[in-house]
């Protein structure tokens, strides 16, 4: 899970999706599609967007504007797992390589993705 937005997101690894929960209803208000089920992976919040990171999916950012929310980008390639955010920067453990990726989030939003 993660939170941001006055909201709680949950990432549904099975169907792909990311699930948007209004804590104060307690029920789902928004579902994003990443296209990509049964992937193993997190999502973190942070730096003003949501980010997914699954294998073979390192990177997925999605705007959670209300109304708004859909994927933004989505990057194909070996690395992904587990990522986190803090100040600054996007913190992305490669699973396939053992290394653990310090990313600049405004270098993600000036890419255009494949």
């Amino acid at each position: 899970i993660a939170i941001g937005d006055a909201s709680i997101f949950v990432f549904c690894k099975k169907d792909g999706k990311v699930d948007r929960i209004d804590p104060k209803t307690n029920k789902v208000i928004k579902t994003i599609d990443l296209e990509v089920p049964g992937l193993d992976g997190s999502i973190a919040f942070g730096e003003g967007s949501l980010w997914v990171s699954q294998i073979g999916y390192p990177i997925t950012r999605i705007n959670t504007t209300l109304e708004k929310e859909k994927v933004m980008q989505q990057f194909h390639g070996d690395a992904g797992g587990a990522i986190i955010t803090s100040a600054g920067a996007l913190w992305m453990s490669d699973f396939t390589s053992g290394k653990l990726l310090r990313i600049d989030p405004k270098r993600i939003i000036a890419t255009l993705a494949e």
